[in-house]
């Protein structure tokens, strides 16, 4: 009897396992970085900001004191999360007065930059046109128009041709089919037109 309630456990563990490891992760497009934040609120970029496929960050759910936030071209708050900061003060070793994070933030077509936040108080921003645009003619992941208009260029429409002389046709027909009818004699149209109704 306690092989079969053993045995019973460890299917129900293993199938739980099983379960756990088929669930597919979520891929989007992120920015990711690493910085400094220092105690008195001096912040240093230890990275250059990077756009790739990957997940976001696990942000703290309780305030921290800190967030970070993707600000838009319009300035929009497009993201905001509480941002995991936490100082380990001694004396003896000043440099942790200091803690480095490593957020990865999802990639919004309107981002123009990142920002961190201590209280109120923006003490950091990254202008992502001077992070990720790096000027090769080719809209990469994570440039769009309004961080790389150099690369991304908005595509002009061309005016629709084709479209314009089928109208033009369409409406050259119609006058000649009006102008015969006023004048009294049957046209080869309206005769094709009568047969059609």
């Amino acid at each position: 009897m306690k092989k079969q309630l053993v045995s019973i456990v460890l299917i129900i563990l293993l199938t739980a396992i099983c379960i756990k490891a088929q669930e597919k992760i979520e891929l989007e497009n992120v920015y990711s970085f690493s910085a400094r934040i220092f105690k008195n609120d001096n912040v240093v970029l230890l990275s250059a900001v990077t756009a790739d496929v990957g997940t976001v960050s696990d942000f703290p759910l309780s305030e921290t004191g800190y967030k970070i936030k993707i600000i838009s071209h319009d300035n929009k708050n497009l993201f905001n999360a509480n941002l995991g900061v936490s100082f380990f003060l001694t004396q003896n070793a000043p440099e942790l007065n200091s803690t480095v994070v490593s957020p990865r933030v999802p990639v919004y077509p309107t981002a123009k930059y990142i920002a961190i936040y201590h209280g109120n108080k923006n003490i950091f921003e990254i202008d992502l046109s001077r992070q990720l645009c790096n000027n090769n003619s080719i809209c990469n992941l994570g440039e769009n128009q309004y961080n790389c208009p150099e690369d991304c260029k908005v595509a002009v429409k061309e005016f629709p041709w084709a479209y314009a002389a089928i109208v033009a046709a369409c409406v050259a027909v119609l006058l000649i089919i009006f102008f015969y009818k006023k004048s009294g004699k049957e046209s080869d149209w309206q005769k094709i037109y009568k047969k059609w109704q």
